[in-house]
């Protein structure tokens, strides 16, 4: 979901309505948006919201997908730099994951939308959950052979990183992608490689 204007009307009819969803959310809580609400601020018939979606529920739900999508796009080739514990290895790293969080302001207002509104909570449940999956799916083809060093690097992606990358997304990403992906590889490559490593 992209940083569109939220009432343009020439959106395709699913985007606009979730895009309209949110500039409620951002308004109040979920359980005080009504169907006839976002009818109304959409300009849409009941039906055409019914045609694309059951109820108010399933629209944040997508919405919260849509983002958890997004953030777990190129995860995989982070997580496989995350191995070793070499200067040309915390390189990789550092470039690789600069790469993945440089694409986190495209959508600032949607990371602002659900860390700040009324389910942050369980928002921040899936997210957590969401990046844990990912790394115990993708950690097997790492080099990494500890599994000492394995469960540091799911509890630090799936705690540490994501209090981290809350609080820069909420900043507005003030801090430049490349800062953050080198105080990550300070964290990994300097105690997750050193501390842990041998069972």
């Amino acid at each position: 979901m992209t940083r569109a204007n939220i009432s343009d009307p020439q959106l395709p009819t699913r985007e606009h309505i979730k895009q309209t969803f949110l500039s409620l959310y951002k308004q109040k809580p979920l359980h005080r948006i009504f169907v006839s609400d976002l009818v109304n601020a959409c300009s849409i018939s009941r039906g055409t919201f019914y045609f694309h979606f059951e109820n108010i529920e399933q629209v944040y739900h997508e919405c919260e997908q849509d983002l958890i999508h997004s953030m777990e796009d190129g995860l995989d080739k982070v997580v496989l730099c995350t191995v070793g514990g070499s200067r040309n290895d915390m390189t990789k790293f550092i470039e690789t994951y600069t790469r993945h969080l440089s694409r986190y302001p495209e959508h600032l207002d949607l990371y602002h939308c659900l860390l700040e509104g009324s389910e942050r909570a369980s928002f921040r449940a899936l997210w957590i959950g969401s990046v844990r999956r990912h790394f115990e799916q993708t950690l097997p083809f790492s080099r990494t052979g500890s599994s000492s060093q394995k469960e540091h690097l799911l509890e630090f992606y799936s705690g540490g990183t994501v209090t981290m990358l809350s609080s820069w997304v909420l900043s507005d990403c003030a801090a430049p992608a490349e800062e953050i992906a080198m105080i990550s590889a300070q964290v990994l490559f300097q105690g997750t490689f050193l501390t842990h490593a041998s069972d």
